[in-house]
């Protein structure tokens, strides 16, 4: 099959993944009118026309007239076809092509759609409603012309694997793999991000994983990216404490990044293994934290700790990755916050791709997915959504292509994780199973 793709900015990651699965994209453009154009001018052989709604954006007001003139350009052998969000737009389209079998059209409901719904697309045939499922479809997935399905009917087998496996793990019943021993090596430097929306549990998951590491004697560095609401205060209330005696610690990160070489005086230590560098709340100058907070200077600080630490764990709001985009290649693993819930999920993929411009594939790559307040409750349409299904929605969502979102482990809901930030304490601290899911979190962010 020889596909013409008009896929808008995608085009080029569209045309990457179907060519993987054995489609010929002779080629792209990213709007309908320049594919028009193009074709209009010159010779081209292909044998179906590929539509999706990034390719209509800039072309919204003239779609019809365009459509038009696709019926009277194409070869009578040739087929178009148009995956499309927009009811509107399918509207048009049916009224335009009217019963030309030449042309098709798919409605989806989903926020990204899959490679696999695409891949379906195109090789099914437009005399028949739903696409076969017989020996030579490239994937096992099906899609219906006019009406998909959602992506939670799309996840088979492996969904029903999931449920079961995690099912079998209840709480308290089944030894964690933190109490394996791991040893602790001086050639151990690693910088780790968590990161997420807000509200994902970000902020607790790196004073629990910093706890749990300096307990297992990693040397850890805490810094606190996060200088709007620097949370890292209410999970350590021993830097308030040190800031009453010292009103110059509440500074502590903006010294540290200004003068790198000062961290051990302007960070404040926990306890033998772990420090942590932070702004107190009494800190308000923006013009100082602008200044202090330039990509520079954020690598000349974290490339200094990692040689001095085992461990650089990062409180790094996903604003922050906006500002900063450059610190992504910095990183040596990135920890994603995400609830179990669709709204979290969602929120998740909005606030990605609203803070990254470049280097997206690069995030995907280092990060592994954290579900933060996991509650067994939670469900679609009857289904529980476990850890790996949350993975599962989030990448078909994000419509990655080229690498997927793997999991680093999760951590349950309960009542006392909403009093830690009132207690100043942290659930590693007092529940050993919770000492145990983020240590099993930590050694999976490898």
């Amino acid at each position: 099959m020889k596909l013409y793709l008009i896929g808008g900015v995608n085009s080029e990651t569209i045309k990457q993944a179907l060519e993987k699965n054995g489609i010929d994209v002779v080629r792209f453009e990213t709007s309908i009118s320049k594919a028009f154009e193009y074709i209009s001018k010159n010779y081209i052989e292909y044998d179906l026309v590929l539509l999706t709604d990034q390719g209509v954006i800039d072309d919204y007001q003239n779609f019809k007239d365009l459509l038009e003139g696709f019926k009277k350009l194409l070869n009578q052998g040739t087929k178009f076809k148009f995956l499309t969000k927009d009811a509107e737009l399918e509207k048009i389209f049916i009224q335009v092509v009217e019963n030309d079998l030449r042309f098709s059209v798919c409605l989806t409901d989903q926020i990204k759609i899959p490679v696999a719904m695409l891949i379906d697309f195109c090789i099914s045939d437009n005399s028949d409603n739903e696409v076969n499922n017989d020996s030579n479809q490239l994937i096992e997935d099906t899609v219906v012309l006019k009406k998909s399905r959602s992506i939670f009917s799309k996840i088979k087998s492996g969904l029903r694997r999931n449920e079961e496996s995690h099912d079998s793990k209840s709480l308290g019943t089944k030894k964690q793999d933190a109490e394996n021993p791991i040893f602790v090596s001086n050639n151990l430097k690693k910088i780790i991000a968590i990161t997420g929306h807000r509200g994902s549990g970000v902020t607790s998951t790196v004073a629990n994983i910093a706890s749990v590491a300096s307990d297992k004697g990693f040397s850890v560095m805490v810094v606190d990216m996060d200088t709007v609401y620097r949370g890292i205060n209410l999970f350590f209330s021993k830097f308030g404490d040190e800031v009453e005696l010292n009103s110059e610690l509440a500074y502590s990160l903006i010294r540290c990044l200004m003068n790198p070489e000062s961290y051990d005086v302007n960070s404040c230590k926990i306890n033998r293994n772990l420090s942590i560098i932070t702004l107190g709340y009494s800190v308000s100058c923006k013009e100082r934290i602008s200044e202090a907070m330039q990509y520079k200077r954020v690598l000349s600080l974290i490339s200094l700790l990692k040689q001095k630490y085992n461990i650089v764990l990062i409180d790094l709001p996903l604003e922050v990755v906006k500002e900063l985009p450059d610190i992504i290649a910095q990183i040596d693993s990135i920890g994603l916050c995400v609830n179990n819930s669709l709204y979290s999920i969602i929120n998740t993929v909005k606030a990605i791709e609203g803070s990254l411009s470049k280097d997206t594939l690069l995030f995907t790559t280092k990060s592994k997915v954290i579900v933060s307040k996991y509650n067994e409750n939670n469900r679609y349409q009857g289904k529980k959504i476990t850890p790996e299904f949350t993975s599962e929605i989030l990448n078909a969502l994000s419509g990655r292509f080229e690498v997927e979102y793997q999991n680093a482990g999760f951590v349950p809901y309960s009542m006392e994780f909403d009093l830690q930030t009132e207690s100043g304490g942290r659930l590693s601290n007092t529940n050993n199973s919770y000492k145990n899911f983020y240590f099993n979190i930590l050694k999976n962010l490898d």
